[in-house]
């Protein structure tokens, strides 16, 4: 009971916050996300703001379809760096995570195995999802093909976190 109390105090502290600058910070941060940033907690985020939605702060729909547009776009951006820099850009700077030319020339394999089809499974794994667009840009991926499946994969992934976050909501008694 003493933790649903302290809860509930911490989240009527932060609706006022979310409320202003909310929309903004799921903007930024799934971009952020998608775009490469490994250390960004999207699907945590996306249950957050589901839970906020369903206790009416946001409405459920704009939270869907901001997650889903940043999500997107940041996947298209990676992509474009990927594209533009090459492995290049994965090898120099993925380093800090352990991102090898071995990994790389796997990663590059199994794409080409499987095809675009995995940019949807891949948005469920990090740091898969947080790498598909450059390997993806890198690897000469079309962009209409990753653009369909990136954003089916984008759509499903919101849909899932949010729409958790929305029906934990709807299950616990916080006023």
């Amino acid at each position: 009971m003493w933790l649903l109390n302290e809860l509930q105090d911490l989240i009527s502290a932060l609706i006022p916050i979310v409320r202003y600058y909310g929309l903004w910070a799921l903007s930024g941060s799934l971009f952020l996300d998608s775009a490469g940033v490994v250390v960004m907690p999207g699907e945590s985020i996306l249950v957050v703001f589901g839970f906020f939605a369903g206790r009416g702060v946001f409405p459920f729909w704009a939270v869907l379809i901001i997650g889903v547009v940043s999500a997107f776009m940041g996947g298209e951006a990676a992509y474009g760096v990927g594209r533009r820099f090459g492995d290049q850009a994965l090898l120099r700077y993925g380093r800090f995570v352990r991102i090898t030319p071995a990994k790389v020339k796997r990663a590059h394999a199994w794409l080409s195995r499987w095809g675009a089809p995995v940019f949807v499974l891949g948005r469920f794994v990090v740091p898969v999802r947080q790498l598909e667009g450059y390997v993806a840009g890198s690897a000469n991926v079309g962009f209409l093909p990753y653009s369909l499946w990136g954003s089916l994969g984008a759509m499903l992934w919101v849909l899932a976190w949010a729409g958790g976050g929305w029906l934990l909501a709807g299950e616990i008694g916080i006023p």
